[in-house]
């Protein structure tokens, strides 16, 4: 609700822009009193602590899903980017993100199997020899 400047005068001095004018003293009233001291702060922040550690021990395999999905994304991320920027520069048209993870995951999984084909066949060699 705004006051007139007159109001404003009365209540709390002079219009600031007014020369001369100077500040309104600050009203002295009683201090209203913490509903908790330092102490019970402490208690607090340490059974909110045991709990957050509970909950992560309780939900360990969903936090290490998480974490390994952020490391993956983040570890991924630079080679997404650089296929979208290689087929913009071939095709000269945007490719969609989805496309480029796409593009990436078929890599990474050729390369797995590729790795795969090219280990497994010496190594079972070499364990019936």
């Amino acid at each position: 609700m705004r006051r007139r400047a007159a109001d404003r005068e009365t209540t709390a001095g002079p219009a600031p822009h007014a020369a001369g004018a100077e500040p309104a003293p600050a009203r002295a009233g009683p201090i209203a009193p913490e509903p908790f001291g330092p102490l019970s702060r402490r208690i607090v922040l340490a059974l909110l602590a045991v709990a957050a550690a509970y909950l992560v021990v309780r939900l360990r395999s969903l936090v290490m899903l998480v974490v390994l999905s952020g490391l993956l994304a983040y570890v991924l991320a630079p080679a997404v980017d650089l296929v979208s920027q290689l087929v913009f520069r071939v095709l000269r048209r945007p490719i969609p993100r989805w496309g480029a993870i796409l593009v990436v995951f078929l890599a990474a999984g050729a390369l797995l199997v590729t790795a795969g084909l090219l280990v497994v066949p010496p190594l079972v060699d070499q364990v019936t020899a």
